[in-house]
C-alpha cells in the first residue's frame, strides 16, 4: 500500500496543462508547427512522435478549457486516490490508445487531415476516476452519469456526422481504456475494500 497516496499533492497538479498551454500558444502563433505536432491519420509513419504530441496539442480555446476542465477535476481527484505517476501513465497510455484507434477510423472514413486534441487522453483519466469512484458526485451528477454522458454524445457525433466529430471514436477508445486501467488501479490499490 505505499504506492497510494493519501493526500493531495499540490506540486504536481497542472502538470499536463502547463504544457497544453504552451504548444497551444505554439500552433496558433506558428501554423507551420501544425505538421510537426498534430497527427496526420494518412502519414503518421512519417511523424510517429505526433502519436504522442496529439494529445498535448490545442488549436482551439474552447477544446484546450473543456480538456483542462476534465483533467484538473478527475485528474485532480484520481491523484487524490493514487501517485500522480500512476495518473501521467493513464494519461499517457489513454492518449496513445486514442491516437492509435483514430488512425483506424480515419482510414475507414477516408479522412487525411491533422488533428488536435488530448480528449482521449483526459476522458481516459476520466474513466479510470470512475473505476474507482462511480457514485462520487461531481458538479452535482455521479462520475458513471458523466462518463456515459460522454461517451455516448461522442458515438452518437461519431454517427450522426463524421465529419464533424472525426475524434468521437478516439474519445471512446479513450474512456473504456481509461475505465479499463481504473479497474486495474483499483485492484492494485484497494484489494480489501
Amino acid at each position: 500500500m505505499e504506492d497510494v497516496c493519501f493526500h493531495e499533492d499540490k506540486a504536481n497538479n497542472g502538470y499536463s496543462g502547463y504544457y497544453k498551454h504552451n504548444i497551444f500558444v505554439l500552433l496558433n502563433a506558428f501554423p507551420n508547427a501544425r505538421e510537426y505536432l498534430l497527427l496526420n491519420p494518412t502519414s503518421w509513419s512519417d511523424s510517429p512522435w505526433t502519436l504522442i504530441t496529439v494529445f498535448f496539442s490545442h488549436e482551439v480555446m474552447i477544446h484546450l478549457l473543456v480538456n483542462l476542465t476534465v483533467l484538473i477535476v478527475f485528474g485532480g481527484n484520481l491523484e487524490k486516490l493514487v501517485k500522480g505517476r500512476y495518473v501521467l501513465i493513464v494519461y499517457l497510455l489513454t492518449g496513445l490508445i486514442g491516437s492509435i484507434s483514430i488512425i483506424g477510423y480515419a482510414a475507414i472514413i477516408q479522412w487525411s487531415e491533422p488533428l488536435a486534441g488530448a480528449s482521449a487522453a483526459t476522458f481516459g483519466i476520466a474513466g479510470a476516476y470512475t473505476a474507482l469512484e462511480p457514485n462520487r458526485i461531481i458538479f452535482k451528477s455521479k462520475t458513471k452519469y458523466w462518463l456515459l454522458s460522454m461517451f455516448l454524445i461522442n458515438i452518437i457525433l461519431s454517427v450522426m456526422d463524421k465529419d464533424a466529430s472525426i475524434s468521437g471514436f478516439a474519445h471512446a477508445f479513450g474512456i473504456v481504456s481509461g475505465y479499463v486501467f481504473g479497474i486495474w488501479l483499483k485492484k492494485r490499490f484497494f484489494k480489501y475494500e
